[in-house]
């Protein structure tokens, strides 16, 4: 599910422009795939069709593809440079004290030309230097390529239990060169009053938004404001959750939450105006959602962060972050940078080799 997909479900003016040809949704089915619990297996075989098993079976037994002529490209332009972000940061400030809105997600667009076939590549130079839990590399399209290092989750559902969670994600410091610096960046990122009320507006959001297909009372968060320590940077998580009423499906759920909070703002709809005032290119995939959903009906879906996306002979990726009323321009520009790290240091330093046949 594309951000656009969300936006328009809203009335919403349309003021940033499209480009590109990504979609709003795709759903695919899979009738043959390989599943394990952690990335190093063990792995089983899953196929309701012969022909697709034998087919996957077949993709397995080849040894792997040399990397296509070509290198990762190593200069990734902006569309929003470091005066354009402050106006627009500028704009939502004014906003906020005009009290239009309480926060807006603001982000820039990097990107550079790339041969779609170089996106596997990709994906490996990121899982070896940020490995994520809801990273994904998968094709969408002829030559279109999402390539994921997320570590946030919009949604776990389990239809049995009626159990919705989403973990949002708000707030966000470096890591440390040492440990006793890592450690005492984690502790100011935990105690910084900025960072903790832009984290507990989403928070609330998110229960604002469960509330819309939970039972009465059935909202609560069993976790605030903990410390996620990733690769490259500290982020701030909660888990809230919901005991979703018998007359809501995943789809009902899904629309309550879509797109999450912490990509959006609060309120979410005034944020989302925001956003497309200030930005002025669409996001695309970027801040929509990768989900799978397996045979019981149990689903997982990932907010896209931390993720590029390759179309049109082109890798676009998104780096932002959240602005409230205390909010600076060389903070905020600072936080992207830190999140487009992980992308950088992958691209300048070269995917690892293919894995042994």
């Amino acid at each position: 599910m594309s951000y656009d997909l969300g936006r328009n479900l809203e009335r919403l003016p349309a003021t940033a422009r499209r480009d590109g040809s990504v979609p709003d949704l795709v759903l695919a089915t899979y009738p043959a795939f390989l599943a394990s619990d952690g990335p190093t297996g063990p792995w089983r075989l899953h196929a309701t069709d012969h022909a697709a098993r034998r087919r996957l079976l077949t993709h397995l037994e080849r040894p792997p593809r040399a990397l296509a002529q070509g290198t990762l490209p190593t200069r990734l332009d902006s569309h929003l440079d470091r005066d354009a972000h402050r106006a627009a940061l500028a704009d939502v400030l004014d906003g906020i004290a005009r009290g239009d809105l309480y926060q807006a997600n603001v982000a820039r667009r990097l990107s550079a030309p790339m041969d779609p076939a170089l996106a596997p590549a990709l994906h490996r130079a990121l899982r070896a230097r940020s490995p994520a839990a809801l990273g994904a590399l998968w094709a969408f399209g002829p030559d279109q390529w999402l390539v994921s290092a997320s570590p946030e989750c919009l949604l776990t559902w389990d239809p049995a239990t009626r159990a919705a969670h989403s973990y949002p994600i708000k707030g966000t410091r470096p890591r440390g060169p040492t440990p006793a610096e890592d450690a005492r960046l984690a502790d100011a990122l935990r105690a910084d009053p900025k960072e903790r009320a832009e984290h507990v507006m989403i928070v609330d959001l998110v229960r604002n938004d469960l509330g819309r297909v939970a039972v009465p009372g059935g909202v609560s968060v069993p976790q605030l404001l903990g410390v996620q320590p990733l690769p490259t940077v500290h982020h701030l998580v909660s888990d809230v959750a919901a005991r979703v009423r018998p007359d809501a499906d995943l789809a009902d759920v899904l629309t309550a939450l879509f797109p999450g909070g912490s990509i959006t703002g609060a309120p979410k709809i005034a944020a989302m105006a925001r956003i497309e005032r200030v930005e002025g290119l669409r996001r695309g995939l970027y801040t929509g959602s990768l989900g799978v959903v397996d045979g019981t009906g149990r689903a997982t879906f990932n907010i896209l962060i931390r993720s590029c996306v390759v179309a049109d002979g082109q890798l676009s990726y998104h780096t932002g972050g959240g602005i409230v009323a205390d909010s600076t321009p060389e903070a905020e520009w600072a936080e992207t940078e830190a999140k487009a790290a992980a992308l950088v240091a992958a691209l300048s330093a070269g995917p690892p080799p293919p894995p042994a046949p």
